[in-house]
């Protein structure tokens, strides 16, 4: 295998339901911290049924594969079992798939729109947007009586028609 190549893993049915923690975890458990790991979709932390997906029911790794670790592949119930064969992808092909979701997930706002909070302390609030930055927005939120200045990650915000 050449470094420039990822290794295809078919997910199961499990494993296409399964967050991105779980199966990076996975993944992690049975290589250690050798493995690099793409999953080419993404869900906000608190939707799951909001997931992007690029290229559904694979996940690509790179790292050098021992026998003994596609013995743990095969016990879990995330992946598909493998064969003596394993399916390779040219690292172009990756970088691809990688920029494409990272052009899917970034909304673009603008300054006055009205936003609702995913994510992080003030989750479930609704505020205005003040500035828009590189990876996050500044958001006028009103939390009881005060009015709050918060920088939040654009991760973290969807459109809210107040």
């Amino acid at each position: 295998m050449s470094e420039n190549n990822w290794m295809t893993l078919k997910l199961t049915r499990l494993g296409e339901q399964t967050d991105e923690y779980v199966l990076t975890r996975t993944l992690m458990g049975i290589f250690g911290d050798s493995v690099e790991i793409f999953i080419p979709y993404n869900s906000p932390r608190t939707d799951y049924s909001k997931r992007i997906c690029v290229l559904e029911g694979y996940v690509f790794i790179r790292t050098n594969l021992e026998k003994f670790k596609v013995v743990a592949l095969n016990k879990s119930y995330y992946f598909e079992r493998l064969n003596e064969s394993f399916a390779y992808v040219d690292a172009s092909h990756v970088l691809e798939l990688k920029e494409k979701l990272q052009a899917m997930c970034e909304e673009h706002f603008s300054e006055g729109e009205y936003v609702l909070i995913t994510d992080g302390p003030y989750e479930k609030l609704d505020g205005e947007i003040l500035e828009v930055k590189d990876d996050h927005v500044i958001v006028l939120v009103s939390v009881r009586s005060r009015i709050m200045i918060a920088p939040i990650p654009k991760v973290s915000v969807i459109r809210y028609c107040p």
